[in-house]
């Protein structure tokens, strides 16, 4: 499948929407792909172990503020 990214915004005082295709890759594949070529060459991978632990502390905190109103 495609990748899209959609894209809004304001032009000329009116508000505008545009879906624009990223990549006719499919993502996970790609990372999985990355991730192998990492392991077997030994290469530092585009995203370090520090991101990704900042990535899933987000994650927390956005399901957290989810989860939150729900509960009340």
């Amino acid at each position: 499948m495609p990748t899209e990214v959609f894209v809004e915004g304001m032009e000329d005082g009116h508000p505008f929407e545009k879906r624009v295709t990223v990549s006719m890759k499919e993502a996970f594949k790609e990372e999985l792909l990355h991730f192998a070529d990492c392991v077997s060459t030994g290469r530092e991978p585009d995203t370090g172990a520090a991101e990704a632990r900042g990535d899933v502390a987000l994650l927390h905190r956005i399901f957290g503020a989810i989860k939150r109103p729900l509960e009340g």
